[in-house]
């Protein structure tokens, strides 16, 4: 799309919120998932539970189930802030199904109505300065996902309380974290898209002012109807007190109930996230979303990269952690029908994210899988070019080395892991061999074609995973690969008549016994 034309995406007339009135508030206290779940209609099985920061991941995975559907139900409800053939991304598809879940929707939704007006008008105007605008937001990933951690605390020990006056500091501390936290970082973002730029030490007063001086933009008022500069004024210098007569809190001489304050929190906290979902919704309409965006220096920046792709491959995250330069990942409980998935889901994950010598899957009362860069590396050596020109790796060697690396730092002998992956080398073969059989399209000649195409990919595979491995276990499985050569040459110049060896050969080596999948139960990995 032209830089021009986003002018004609402005054109589009006042919206009418009232049609917000069909979304309805919902308790408070219920988890994001239950609110996610009634919003659009997902099961607790579609769903799964796990951390805030992994919801984009499970949510990715989730609607990659029913993504048609899905997506039609998101138009439905949210025609005030999508175009008809607006092209919808997971990071579009996780802000709205935030925003749906909303507990004060219509400031929410307002917020992101006059977000996304504003960052098209600033696209249109200075792409250079919105995309500076945007990304020094994005390198203040750390601080922003601190503060909500804070927030989640004092939302916890608000609710906890038994009594009002233990609830008056939670709901103040609960105040302070969102407005200066996520309002003043809205407010600095919203500033420097109308061109007003302020460095991020900047005091809120001065942000007050600003937006105080531009109250004609519907984004500047709103974000001004979060701040009650005397309660922010009392909270911080701790002119506060438990008023026993009123039984409210005191701010400096203004009384407010505890519930108040952290409505009043909450209402700008959701505020805040409506304001971060517009700019989403702007650059995705302007089809920008990667309009030469600088990589981010914050490590959470990465973190939430890291996110993402799990989402996209397939990986449902209970939660993420890194511990220095070690990411553990936690998932629901592995079978023998999606080992495979995780482990090429890491190796297709990890592409180009620093900072990162090693990946742990962790289960509960299960021996972590573990996968070091050296053995990632390996496997991205055996990178193919399919028939459109695309780089690809297919699984079916990869998972060899990788499998061989889990079990390597599982604590098994190198020669159970040799036999291991032989083991696996030949299920490939006579699983692609069954298919290839029971696909009417392939003939005689186009069999034993298939054929040498999957066992060259054993080689590979084999020959790669013998670099991880000692003597004598390398050896084992370079003996192993020369056969397959010999077989994968008779294949090509005999045609159908090698393939009973090339299948003996296999059954053979299976029938000496299975791999070991110590990370999985026992009836799993049958």
């Amino acid at each position: 799309m032209r830089w021009g034309s986003v002018i004609e995406l402005l054109a589009e007339g006042d919206l009418v919120v009232e049609k917000l009135a069909d979304l309805t508030t919902v308790e408070t206290r219920d988890s994001l998932a239950q609110r996610f779940r009634r919003t659009l209609g997902f099961s607790a099985d579609e769903l799964s539970d796990g951390t805030g920061f992994t919801f984009p991941a499970r949510l990715a995975v989730a609607w990659s189930r029913r993504p048609d559907e899905l997506d039609a139900r998101l138009r439905r409800q949210l025609p005030h802030l999508l175009e008809p053939e607006q092209e919808l991304t997971p990071e579009v598809r996780t802000h709205l199904t935030r925003l749906l879940a909303s507990t004060h929707v219509l400031p929410a939704h307002q917020a992101a109505i006059a977000s996304r007006k504003i960052t098209l008008a600033a696209l249109a105007a200075d792409p250079d300065n919105c995309a500076e605008v945007v990304a020094e937001l994005v390198n203040e990933e750390s601080a922003h996902y601190a503060t909500h951690r804070q927030v989640q605390q004092e939302i916890a020990a608000f609710n906890n309380a038994t009594e009002a006056e233990d609830r008056m500091v939670p709901s103040c501390d609960l105040y302070q974290r969102v407005i200066e936290g996520d309002i003043r970082r809205i407010a600095r973002r919203v500033l420097g898209l109308l061109g007003e730029r302020h460095d991020r030490n900047v005091m809120l007063k001065t942000l007050e002012d600003r937006l105080t001086a531009r109250t004609t933009e519907p984004g500047c008022a709103l974000l001004l109807s979060c701040i009650n500069r005397r309660w922010r004024n009392a909270i911080a210098h701790s002119q506060f007190h438990w008023d026993t007569v009123n039984q409210a809190v005191s701010l400096d001489g203004e009384l407010a109930l505890p519930a108040e304050i952290a409505y009043a929190a909450l209402r700008a906290f959701e505020i805040a996230a409506g304001f971060n979902a517009g700019v989403e919704l702007a650059l995705n309409e302007a089809d920008k979303q990667n309009y030469s965006q600088p990589e981010p220096n914050d490590i959470l920046a990465w973190d939430m990269e890291i996110n993402r792709r799990l989402g996209a491959n397939g990986i449902e995250p209970i939660s993420m952690r890194r511990f220095q330069r070690t990411i553990r990942i936690s998932v629901k409980p592995l079978s023998i029908d999606n080992l495979r998935d995780h482990l090429i889901g890491i190796l297709q994950t990890r592409y180009r994210i620093p900072e990162i010598d090693t990946w742990e899957i962790v289960q509960s009362n299960r021996p972590d899988i573990v996968l070091k860069n050296k053995a990632l590396d390996a496997a991205e050596g055996l990178v193919e070019t399919g028939v459109d020109g695309h780089s690809y790796i297919h699984p079916h060697s990869a998972e060899l080395v990788l499998y061989a690396e889990a079990a390597l730092n599982c604590g098994q002998p190198a020669q159970q892991v040799a036999k291991g992956v032989l083991s696996l080398s030949s299920a490939n073969i006579l699983g692609e061999y069954e298919i290839f059989q029971g696909r009417s399209s392939f003939d005689r000649v186009s069999i034993p074609e298939a054929m040498v195409s999957t066992i060259s990919r054993q080689i590979r595979g084999i020959r790669k995973t013998a670099t991880l491995l000692p003597r004598p276990a390398r050896q084992k499985l370079i003996d192993h690969a020369n056969i397959l050569h010999e077989q994968r040459r008779a294949l090509h110049d005999g045609g159908g008549k090698a393939l009973p060896q090339s299948v003996k050969f296999a059954c053979k080596v299976l029938a000496k016994g299975p791999a070991m999948f110590p990370w999985l139960d026992s009836d799993s990995a049958t």
